[in-house]
């Protein structure tokens, strides 16, 4: 008897375990998520030809609904915040699967491949259970693939979100943000660089290959071919940071080499609209950039969206595009707004 009640307790206690450890991933799986985004993913199944893959940096640089309205396709942003490879993959699969897509972007930042496998942020990994529509999915990336040391914070928060929902079931449908789908725009803010800081930040920041990771690239790599492997036409691109954060780099010429003989390796397009050359004349660091030099804001958003499309479309009708970017960021640099006043100093 002593036996059996001692069974029946583990047992309530398994059931009670797993029931709210499955509850967190469960119970916000309405319209509350980061971005309504796998409800919305949901609705257009069958309708998307275009994604856009990477993190925070193609999440605000690429306006969705500016370049359905450029090109004429149907596009979906799938970036957001630190997304690692494993992630990008885990959500390409998905809608390569159940839809026909044409193109895909996997935006490219200088750091992307110095990134390790299992990302430590932990926003990221909230952002990632809240675009899985499934809880075995969910459960399965929170026990295998969430740091232990985040796996905590992680199942507070989807906690608290499904505590919210619970709460507060009628939460308005956000339109805009749904015609974004996936994007996010932001507030433009100054990041111009004052007199005071060009002399002392000119080329401060060192770029080297040797901090980039194997197994991150490999892991790009197979993002590459499970596209192609669906016959999309794959466009690796390297989205516009401010001129503040080219100023500061030194060496970005190695990324140039290292990024064009990989991607005629993979056989893909590769475009790093940091040179192009209208650059200057389009972008600005006064308004064009937001809480940071590296992320765009909507207005920088919306110019360079326009720019993307009209090189890819000039490239996809069989036009050379390559006089309409700087063949390297020494060359560029000499045409910097900062130029004339540091070479004043």
């Amino acid at each position: 008897m002593r036996d059996s009640k001692k069974a029946l307790l583990a047992t309530g206690a398994f059931v009670l375990l797993f029931a709210l450890l499955s509850g967190a991933f469960l119970m916000f799986s309405t319209p509350f998520t980061h971005n309504y985004d796998w409800h919305l993913r949901e609705q257009l199944a069958g309708k998307l030809d275009f994604l856009i893959v990477g993190a925070s940096h193609g999440q605000c640089a690429l306006n969705s609904r500016e370049l359905d309205a450029l090109t004429g396709c149907n596009s979906y942003n799938l970036c957001y915040d630190a997304e690692g490879n494993y992630e990008k993959q885990y959500l390409l699969r998905e809608e390569l699967t159940r839809n026909q897509i044409k193109t895909v972007v996997l935006e490219l930042s200088y750091d992307t491949m110095q990134a390790a496998g299992t990302t430590g942020f932990t926003d990221s990994n909230v952002f990632t259970v809240m675009r899985m529509n499934s809880l075995a999915d969910r459960m399965a990336y929170w026990l295998g693939h969430v740091k232990l040391d985040n796996k905590l914070y992680v199942y507070a928060e989807m906690m608290y979100l499904g505590f919210f929902e619970w709460r507060h079931p009628q939460i308005p449908f956000d339109a805009e943000q749904a015609a974004l789908k996936g994007g996010k725009m932001l507030p433009g803010q100054d990041q111009s660089l004052p007199d005071e800081a060009l002399a002392a930040t000119h080329h401060e920041n060192w770029f080297t290959l040797a901090s980039f990771r194997e197994e991150t690239v490999n892991g790009f790599t197979d993002l590459i071919q499970l596209c192609q492997a669906h016959g999309a036409r794959v466009i690796v691109a390297v989205v516009p940071v401010s001129d503040q954060c080219l100023w500061r780099a030194e060496n970005l010429d190695a990324f140039t080499e290292w990024a064009n003989a990989y991607c005629a390796e993979q056989n893909v397009e590769f475009y790093d609209f940091n040179l192009l050359r209208e650059r200057f004349a389009l972008l600005s660091d006064e308004d064009c950039y937001s809480t940071d030099p590296m992320h765009m804001s909507e207005k920088g958003a919306r110019i360079f969206t326009e720019a993307f499309a009209r090189i890819i479309q000039a490239a996809a009708d069989g036009q050379d595009v390559s006089s309409s970017f700087y063949q390297s960021y020494s060359e560029m640099q000499w045409d910097s707004p900062y130029m004339a006043r540091f070479q004043a100093e």
